[in-house]
């Protein structure tokens, strides 16, 4: 073996004497967590499962929340109001969160360990287990184009003045909805909106929802389903994605002005996309 061979070798053993070091010393922190992780689970499946139906809250909504309580504790999206949010919230734990969740925070934050569960990955690397915490990056850059050109901006259900330059966001929604209503939702919006609006949207593909491009989905999708709230509305993205969504929104009479794919530079199947469109 050559001395530019073992040049090239050394920074990858020692990254892996690194990790190893890591992963010994997570390890008894994790053990000392357990009774709180048992605790925590039972507290935080009775909150997320039978609390919530019993105040019909949806199930869904506090899972948004988790992947922002998350972000904030990984240092990946500070949020102090989320989870300020989630304390007071009857159907989140935060105890739970932190008993699950605690020992890679705390071995984050004391010596750099992390998993590929909370990790940032580069734009078009998406894959389904890390959609979940870039959407909510994409649609804070969406927030953060568009701040200071509109006069309001819109979650829908919540009210709003028509007569104002506007940014709709309407983020993760459709997909438990049957395509009719998205539709009708989606034309409502065009007709509202003032020259110079702009609709934040996401879309999944049919075959996700269908539970064809992931067992670990499919799974989801069938507690999901169990907890009221199962999804429904995909767009078919097997052939050409882009031109399907723009064809949708079309229908809806919107004109699509921005398109992100996820995972678009792995060889995956489409699966989820963000875009941004405005009144035809």
């Amino acid at each position: 073996m050559t001395d530019t061979n073992i040049k090239k070798q050394q920074p990858g053993i020692m990254l892996f004497f690194i990790k190893l070091f890591q992963i010994l010393l997570y390890i008894p922190i994790q053990i000392i967590f357990i009774p709180f992780a048992i605790i925590g689970l039972i507290i935080g499946v009775y909150k997320e499962m039978v609390l919530s139906k019993k105040l019909g809250v949806s199930f869904s909504a506090g899972q948004a929340l988790q992947y922002r309580w998350i972000m904030h504790y990984f240092n990946t999206r500070p949020d102090p109001i989320s989870v300020a949010f989630i304390k007071k919230f009857p159907c989140e734990s935060h105890f739970g969160m932190w008993s699950i969740m605690g020992p890679l925070i705390i071995s984050q934050r004391l010596f750099g360990f992390t998993t590929r569960a909370v990790k940032l990955v580069e734009p078009g690397e998406e894959t389904l287990d890390s959609t979940a915490f870039i959407r909510v990056l994409m649609f804070d850059r969406i927030m953060e184009k568009y701040v200071e050109k509109m006069e309001q901006i819109v979650i829908p259900g919540a009210g709003f003045d028509k007569t104002k330059k506007t940014l709709f966001l309407w983020q993760s929604v459709s997909l438990f909805l049957e395509v009719d209503i998205v539709k009708e939702t989606l034309r409502k919006m065009a007709d509202l909106c003032v020259d110079g609006s702009i609709i934040a949207q996401d879309f999944y593909s049919k075959a996700f929802i269908l539970g064809e491009i992931s067992k670990i989905a499919k799974r989801n999708m069938s507690l999901i389903e169990k907890m009221g709230a199962p999804w429904i509305f995909g767009i078919d993205m097997s052939n050409d994605p882009k031109a399907a969504v723009e064809s949708f929104l079309k229908e809806c009479g919107l004109k699509m002005t921005e398109y992100i794919q996820f995972g678009e530079k792995l060889d995956i199947e489409p699966f989820y996309c963000i875009v941004e469109a405005e009144k035809l």
